[in-house]
């Protein structure tokens, strides 16, 4: 029960930190990608190139939203197990990560500054993938 209740609330919760974070206009993005990319690159490199700081911030977003929905998927998985829900039939964790990848992006569209971006989506999806894979690969056989 208490596994049931923790896994939805995480869920939510980062379904909602998600949502959060794509309503920011691309400046407040934008600068806060800049100041992270700023910040690992400074740790190999005391003054980057304006190129270098481009090409590892795109790396850095990419990465970013493959990470936060393998972590979307991953909990929803952990959630429909925890409902007693097969472990097979939990595959429907990647559908659900994906759909709200693209219900995101849509939201996306109409944050200023902000684009729908189907490459975008892609990569959501990619990480929705792993997310699931990583409960699988991990989780005990029944």
């Amino acid at each position: 029960m208490i596994k049931r209740v923790v896994y939805t609330a995480l869920t939510v919760l980062w379904m909602i930190f998600i949502f959060y974070m794509s309503s920011q206009s691309a400046e407040v993005s934008g600068g806060q990608s800049d100041a992270i990319t700023r910040k690992i690159i400074g740790v190999f490199i005391d003054n980057p190139s304006v190129d270098l700081v481009s090409i590892v911030e795109t790396i850095i977003r990419k990465l970013s939203h493959f990470l936060e929905y393998a972590l979307l998927s991953f909990l929803s998985f952990k959630t429909f197990v925890s409902y007693g829900i097969s472990r097979k039939r939990a595959f429907v964790s990647v559908i659900i990560a994906i759909l709200y990848a693209i219900s995101d992006e849509i939201h996306q569209y109409f944050v200023p500054g902000r684009a729908c971006r189907f490459f975008d989506i892609f990569v959501d999806s990619l990480g929705s993938f792993a997310g699931w894979y990583i409960n699988k690969l991990f989780s005990r056989k029944n």
